[in-house]
């Protein structure tokens, strides 16, 4: 998992201030498998789904009314929201 958050860390930049919030968080303290990753960002959609496109990633406008949209890394998607 550390690689695939890596690569989208990569993708959007240190000045994304990409940061993993939710469920996830809390299983990754309880050394638990976490079924849902979800990160915030600085960024708007727009400039996520520019940069992860930039960067040959695929990115699907799940819930833009929310300020979101799913990135694609591999088979694995990370919900990022603004």
């Amino acid at each position: 998992m550390r690689n695939l958050l890596r690569t989208l860390h990569q993708a959007l930049g240190p000045e994304s201030g990409l940061v993993l919030v939710g469920g996830a968080v809390r299983d990754l303290l309880l050394d638990r498998p976490s079924p849902d990753w979800d990160l915030a960002t600085a960024l708007l959609p727009d400039e996520v789904t520019a940069r992860a496109r930039a960067a040959g990633l695929r990115v699907i406008p799940t819930g833009l009314q929310h300020g979101t949209v799913t990135v694609m890394v591999g088979a694995r998607g990370f919900e990022i929201t603004t």
